[in-house]
């Protein structure tokens, strides 16, 4: 099993952009206002759900499957919405696109078990990893919640990898 570049570039990312990422929402946030930042965060939001539905069009999934897809999509998507913190939700959909990734490159063959839980590790990794950092960090802190929150994250990306795909798997 090898980890893609793609898979690496976003899990650093997300590690590497913690020590900014506060300062940065913050000043979006007074310069847009934060009725602005959400809708702009809203508008990313849905650009990548639509980018999402126009790559499952391409697999031609049978209709329960398709179905299947589009209402694991919604619980992610209405279990982000349900946040109360916005940076939250972003945190939702990256991890998301980490567990896809992790996923997509740890599933080989027959051995989809063992990608499964090896994907589920590298979420893992990244949000402790993520949270460890900000705990050292002087303006930010760590807490068990938000590894959780991005476990989730993670976890549903999985989901739906393993749901758009399950055909080609095997």
């Amino acid at each position: 099993m090898k980890i893609s570049k793609a898979t690496i570039i976003v899990g650093a990312g997300i590690i590497s952009f913690a020590p900014f990422m506060r300062s940065v929402v913050n000043f979006l946030e007074k310069n847009l206002g934060k009725t602005y930042f959400e809708v702009m965060v809203g508008i990313f939001f849905v650009v990548g759900v639509i980018g999402f539905i126009l790559y499952v069009k391409r697999l031609r999934l049978n209709r329960i499957r398709l179905l299947v897809l589009v209402g694991v999509l919604s619980v992610g998507v209405l279990f982000a919405w349900r946040l109360d913190i916005l940076v939250e939700r972003v945190h939702i959909l990256e991890y998301g696109l980490l567990g896809w990734l992790a996923c997509r490159d740890m599933i080989k063959g027959e051995r989809r078990t063992r990608g499964i839980i090896f994907s589920t590790l590298i979420v893992l990794a990244v949000g402790v990893g993520d949270e460890l950092l900000q705990w050292w960090l002087p303006d930010r802190y760590g807490e068990m919640r938000d590894v959780t929150c991005n476990q989730l994250g993670g976890m549903w990306g999985i989901a739906l990898f393993l749901v758009s795909r399950s055909r080609r798997i095997r």
